[in-house]
């Protein structure tokens, strides 16, 4: 594969390219969904694994992918990528037109800088080929030129004042996105109508918090850590950030809990929630 020296972009000067665009949807699926699977006591993962275990049933990853292909991006923080090295791509044998946009949070090219030090693995979103967007901030005394990036990686940097808030600046200490303007970003300049929040927890309750969720899947499997890494997600999170339950239905063993707006309409169209994805 090509690679060529790249240069940081500003929020306003990303190029509009067929590499960039986003991925087809069904069901004229607007708006920011949510999803995320927890243990029965509202945890991601065994503290102690050092890599990403599979919880959920066949049939809940499959659900996975039917909304990744329904997403225009697919948007995750960077402790995922570091975690799962995930591929974000729509798999397990379901049919897309075009896959989505991977979306990667990451405010000190952390993920980036690893990989070019020889420190972390390298990871797949930024070798396979597929297009990735990675947003940061300004990055001071790193020659961007040196990150040698593929010609399907491209960087945008927000280091803007007004995407830090007195309220945010409590909350996350240290360096931080705003998801509103990323979420803004990729309405606005890369022309995404449905965005996907795959994780991880601090990243979704980001999401929840400016109350940027539309709709969110909650998959619970019926296990238990012993030492759970905490979601910090709740049905109180979910209600504070402006949704309601809409049902629970069962996903093998899993159990589907199916939030949304009460202003939103379930985009499967009909009564039936569990149509969609």
């Amino acid at each position: 594969m090509s690679r060529h020296c790249s240069v940081s972009l500003s929020a306003e000067s990303l190029p509009l390219s067929s590499s960039l665009s986003s991925s087809s949807t069904t069901n004229n699926v607007t708006g920011i969904t949510l999803k995320i699977a927890l243990d029965q006591n509202g945890g991601v993962a065994e503290q102690a694994d050092t890599e990403s275990v599979r919880f959920t049933c066949p049939g809940s990853l499959d659900m996975v992918h039917r909304l990744r292909r329904d997403s225009g991006a697919v948007l995750v923080g960077r402790g995922t990528v570091e975690r799962d090295d995930c591929s974000l791509l729509v798999r397990r044998g379901v049919l897309c037109d075009k896959q989505p946009l991977r979306v990667i949070l990451d405010p000190t090219l952390s993920l980036l800088l690893d990989r070019l030090n020889n420190k972390g693995v390298p990871y797949q979103v930024f070798e396979d080929g597929y297009p990735t967007v990675i947003y940061h901030h300004r990055v001071d005394d790193v020659d961007l030129a040196s990150l040698n990036l593929t010609e399907n990686t491209h960087l945008v940097c927000l280091d803007d004042p007004n995407n830090i808030t007195a309220e945010n600046h409590n909350t996350r200490p240290g360096r931080f996105l705003s998801p509103r303007a990323v979420v803004h970003h990729l309405k606005e300049q890369l022309q995404v109508d449905h965005i996907m929040v795959e994780g991880g927890p601090k990243t979704a309750l980001y999401f929840l918090q400016e109350k940027l969720i539309d709709r969110a899947i909650v998959v619970k499997a019926p296990i238990a850590f012993k030492d759970p890494y905490p979601s910090g997600i709740t049905a109180q999170t979910l209600t504070d950030a402006g949704l309601v339950l809409l049902g629970t239905v069962p996903s093998g063993v899993d159990t589907m809990e199916y939030w949304s707006r009460l202003d939103m309409p379930w985009p499967s169209g009909d009564d039936v929630i569990a149509s969609w994805p």
